[in-house]
């Protein structure tokens, strides 16, 4: 059911209870529920029943995401009074979805769902996830955009030690060395021969098809990719543990998160005659994603796997902090959030979608492996005024001012949207700001506007910070020799080096 048909829901009932009267013209009450996941267990999950018009709940949780119908429900389903209801002997581990309906008499409301993941036991976790006593937290997050990106020559660009050391640490102008990010994220829109997408959104070039999305071996090769020998994440502990060596142990925990794949119900994502069953195999069956509880399974398949792989690699310097989702919007019809209504702000083709299907399930799931969430949404995109409601940890928004010269994208307007919430910046820094670019001196100037609205926000050091990067723009800088180039890249180095934040997270 869409927010708006609740909402007149709603309305039409309280009208009726205010009004009284009884007579024929009155409307009929039609019982309304809203339900919600207040925590789940190993075994069990709490829900939150709201109701109006209504003497009871019929409930079900199932596990092979089919939805009932109410009817159904109120045959097979288990009658529940509204408030607080726990459902327990439910398997651990395992991906739900519970489905009800508001009852009052023989009327029956309409058919709503919320969907869980239930908990892990202690003894599932691996030894650096049970010793942490809260979620890992950072400061400053830099992008790192991998396996299908190439050079002038064709040549698939690898994150090896020498192109990722600039990021781990910085030689200043007195010759001192400070450490730099805290946390990399792993993440890429395409599959390397370019022909699926791990991003919804994402269209067969010149064309309005959708791409294929990506499957479960697309997925498998991109964690390869990150955990190669040399390469990625196994370059980066290399680069953290030389510059230990130079600086001593670093404040904190340097943190590899990586992104969570959009896994849309149909292969090309708006495309409702396109295969379902397009992932693969999991347990021994072709997962079907027009079942909720298969694609809730997919997507702990790959938590599972990546934290299993990161645990087989044995780092020395560097941990899997958590997960980041690619989409950059999440449009909800959850009711009871801020943020929806007529204002252009609840994304697009949510039908398509499906988003709630998935969050906040999903960010339970890695909660529940002492993980974080991590996301960066566009400029206003859906979701961004409910993290909290979706899950989501360390959260970014995108000014996307250095694209866009149109007063729209205004630094001003930008930091005023995520004042009232609690959202970093990203910083978005490209070749275009460096030297010898037709058109640097405007991007320099944009880019001005990120820095000087960062400090005079008053959110420097306050709320976290992630750099989007292009492919190469740090490293581009770092090399150089331009005057201008130095000073800025000087600028953004101390900016990160020195960030008060760092200290609050350690």
């Amino acid at each position: 059911m869409r927010i708006k048909e609740i909402a007149s829901l709603f309305l039409l009932c309280f009208v009726a209870v205010c009004c009284g009267g009884g007579g024929a013209d009155t409307p009929v009450r039609k019982p309304v529920l809203r339900m919600g996941v207040d925590s789940v267990g190993g075994s069990f999950v709490v829900l939150k029943l709201e109701t109006l018009n209504a003497d009871r709940v019929f409930l079900l949780a199932t596990d092979d995401g089919r939805e009932p119908e109410a009817e159904v429900l109120a045959q097979t389903g288990r009658a529940v009074p509204s408030g607080r209801y726990v459902l327990d002997s439910l398997n651990a581990e395992t991906a739900y979805v519970v489905y009800a309906c508001a009852a009052s008499g023989s009327t029956l409301g309409s058919v709503e769902s919320v969907s869980f993941s239930t908990g892990i036991g202690e003894s599932a976790l691996y030894s650096w996830e049970r010793r942490r006593a809260r979620r890992p937290a950072f400061a400053d997050m830099v992008l790192l955009y991998g396996s299908w990106r190439r050079d002038a020559s064709g040549r698939i660009l690898d994150w090896d030690r020498d192109r990722i050391s600039p990021l781990v640490s910085r030689e200043d102008a007195s010759g001192e060395e400070h450490w730099l990010f805290d946390a990399f994220l792993a993440l890429e829109g395409r599959t390397p021969d370019g022909s699926r997408t791990f991003m919804l959104g994402v269209h067969e070039g010149g064309t309005d098809v959708a791409m294929r999305a990506a499957n479960k071996a697309d997925a498998e090769s991109f964690i390869d990719w990150w955990l190669r020998p040399g390469n990625g994440f196994c370059a980066l502990d290399e680069a953290v543990g030389e510059a230990l060596h130079r600086l001593g142990t670093p404040p904190g925990k340097r943190y590899a998160i990586m992104m969570l794949p959009d896994l849309p119900v149909h292969e090309r994502y708006n495309d409702a005659s396109s295969s379902t069953t397009y992932w693969g195999n999991l347990d021994g069956r072709r997962l079907d994603f027009g079942r909720t509880a298969d694609r809730l399974a997919a997507y702990r398949w790959y938590v599972d796997e990546v934290r299993r792989r990161f645990d087989e690699a044995g780092f020395a310097y560097i941990e899997l902090g958590g997960f980041y989702p690619m989409t950059e919007e999440l449009p909800t019809t959850r009711p009871g959030l801020p943020g929806q209504g007529d204002d252009g702000l609840d994304g697009w083709e949510q039908e398509y979608k499906q988003w709630d299907d998935i969050y906040p399930a999903i960010s339970d799931y890695v909660h529940q492996c002492q993980g974080c969430m991590a996301w960066i949404p566009y400029r206003n995109a859906a979701g961004y005024r409910y993290t909290s409601e979706l899950g989501l940890d360390q959260v970014y928004m995108q000014p996307n001012r250095l694209w866009h010269s149109e007063s729209r994208y205004s630094m001003d307007s930008f930091f005023a949207a995520i004042a009232p919430y609690p959202l970093g910046i990203e910083l978005e820094f490209d070749d275009n700001i460096l030297s010898g670019i037709s058109s640097s001196e405007e991007y320099r100037k944009r880019w001005r506007e990120y820095v000087d609205g960062l400090l005079a926000s008053g959110i420097y050091g306050k709320r976290p910070i992630a750099l989007y990067q292009d492919t190469d723009s740090f490293r581009n800088f770092a090399l150089s020799e331009d005057e201008t180039d130095a000073a800025i890249f000087a600028e953004l180095c101390n900016l990160i080096a020195s960030d008060p934040l760092k200290a609050g997270n350690y």
